[in-house]
């Protein structure tokens, strides 16, 4: 009887740790990926669900609100890689260039450089990179890292107000980022197409900004507290927390969660499973889009083999919807649309089928 109940006890053992997935570097980026992600901006009636062993976390609820894509290019060429000589990968996005070190284990961020923003203009380069992905991964695992970063502008956008009366020339603006990172669950997630095996990570970042003014013959003086109402929502201090699931299945994050102070999630970001990296290129070549900003004029061409209802997007850089249209465009054909006065700035076009998929997405600057 002994023997017996040993045998069952190492069985449900073994069984428990087969389950349980150790993640590899196989999730990594690499030139030429593409991920696209659909995002639940509400999260209604959505639970986070628990820690621990052998969970499963239910999203298959979701709703996508808006969708989005990561490319990973070579660094040759673009804007902004002379100030990262360790890079081998960029992300670029709308107005700002994401420049990354990939090594054997880790994706790391190593700075930003900024091409259209007059404030913050040029290179953002972190003193040590930020972890986005670490390799291999493990249940309980823990581990945390420091990014500082630091950039000027000039005094002049800054209202003498806000100075003291004193001559400034210039404002300097440092962030500290303290992130803590534990895997405190594996199981599997539930999408609203697939299951994942998956471990969880729980990312807690704090941030803390200051806001220095460097005055002539005197030096940096702190100002954080007088700007803190000029800059708005930039002073972005706090504690703020997130899930992040990861999987050998598939490349990059599986989903991402944005919780409040509550722990009730804020925004869900996931995979678009039906919608995969070669399947997503393909359908990029399927459309052609022609905006013409100074006759308030948009264009887009239908070269697929099959008509296509679709909903077209025009949002800025912030996020915010400028236009939102459906169309119908036949096989082989093109329809125009009107657009409304637009300010001079960067745009994401986007088309999306009826599931609400990304189909094509494309950043446009109007001059």
């Amino acid at each position: 009887m002994k023997k017996i109940a040993i045998f069952i006890f190492g069985s449900l053992i073994f069984c428990q740790s087969k389950s349980q997935i150790t993640v590899g570097s196989g999730i990594l980026p690499s030139v030429g990926d593409n991920y696209v992600y659909n995002n639940d901006t509400l999260a209604s009636g959505i639970t986070l669900g628990a820690s621990g062993v052998n969970q499963n976390w239910d999203f298959s609820k979701v709703t996508n609100h808006r969708s989005n894509s990561e490319s990973y290019k070579s660094v040759v060429g673009v804007s902004g890689a002379s100030d990262f000589p360790t890079a081998n990968l960029v992300s670029m996005n709308p107005g700002i260039n994401l420049f990354f070190r990939v090594t054997n284990k880790n994706l790391e961020l190593l700075g930003t450089f900024a091409n259209s923003n007059p404030l913050f203009g040029g290179a953002t380069i972190y003193d040590k990179p930020a972890i986005i992905l670490r390799t291999p991964l493990d249940y309980t695992d823990k581990y945390d890292y420091t990014v500082n970063q630091a950039f000027q502008i000039s005094g002049r956008f800054i209202p003498d107000s806000l100075t003291m009366g004193f001559m400034v020339d210039s404002i300097r603006i440092k962030i500290r980022q303290d992130v803590n990172v534990e895997v405190d669950g594996w199981g599997t997630v539930q999408l609203p197409v697939n299951k994942y095996n998956v471990l969880r990570e729980k990312r807690v970042t704090n941030n803390a900004v200051s806001i220095e003014a460097k005055v002539p013959f005197i030096g940096w003086l702190d100002i954080t507290t007088l700007a803190g109402g000029f800059f708005g929502g930039f002073l972005n201090s706090g504690r703020s927390t997130e899930y992040f699931f990861v999987s050998n299945e598939s490349k990059g994050h599986i989903a991402n969660v944005e919780v409040d102070t509550l722990g009730n999630p804020t925004r869900i970001s996931y995979k678009a499973e039906n919608v995969g990296t070669s399947d997503f290129d393909k359908l990029i070549n399927d459309f052609d889009v022609i905006a013409n900003f100074n006759q308030s004029k948009l264009e887009v061409k239908n070269k697929s083999s099959l008509s296509n209802d679709i909903f077209l997007e025009i949002n800025s850089v912030h996020g915010t919807l400028i236009v939102g249209k459906e169309l119908n465009v036949s096989v082989g054909s093109s329809t125009t649309i009107n657009l409304p006065v637009m300010p001079p700035s960067i745009y994401i076009i986007s088309i999306k089928n009826k599931a609400g998929d990304l189909i094509w997405s494309k950043s446009f600057v109007k001059s």
